[in-house]
């Protein structure tokens, strides 16, 4: 018997993975997996949310439960693309010190606060899907829980940190109390 061959994609054929791209070759702020996998999800969630459409009253919600956990697998990978993003940055910044070119450090800061916007935009989409189905807020296997005031506190500490990187962009301003 033959190994199998791995499968590419949702509907690919055994084979070898396509050549990278520049949208899909890892950077220093762009980590590999992650990102591919949430632009990935994006795709099929649209297909989905196209069948819950098309899927008879009786059954749409069923197929409308399973959408809003393809949701939330969408968010989880895009928040782990991100938190890996941020932390290269970071990573980056911290080790450069001041001899880091100043439109370097720039671009950096902008990819770190990016991250941060987006966060605070995936924990909110998500609080309303776990008050939609609190099955979305549980992961047995991990003992893992996103629970509506951890993603409340989520967001408070993005926004703690956005106004940190603010101060240090803009240090007369005043400290916030």
């Amino acid at each position: 018997t033959t190994a199998p061959q791995p499968v590419h994609g949702p509907r690919a054929s055994p084979g070898p993975p396509p050549p990278p791209t520049a949208a899909s070759t890892p950077s220093p702020t762009r980590p590999a997996g992650p990102h591919q996998r949430s632009q990935g999800w994006r795709a099929g969630i649209a297909e989905l949310a196209l069948a819950v459409q098309a899927t008879p009253s009786d059954r749409r919600a069923e197929v409308a439960a399973d959408l809003r956990f393809a949701r939330a697998a969408s968010m989880h990978f895009e928040a782990v693309a991100n938190q890996g993003a941020f932390v290269l940055a970071r990573d980056a910044l911290t080790k450069s010190g001041e001899s880091m070119p100043v439109a370097e450090r720039q671009r950096l800061r902008q990819e770190m606060k990016r991250r941060l916007e987006s966060e605070i935009a995936l924990a909110r989409q998500l609080f309303t899907l776990v008050q939609q189905d609190a099955h979305i807020g549980f992961e047995p296997s991990c003992q893992y829980f996103y629970l509506p005031l951890d993603l409340v506190e989520k967001v408070l500490n993005c926004r703690w940190l956005l106004e940190h990187f603010e101060l240090n962009e803009n240090p007369k301003r005043p400290t916030p109390k």
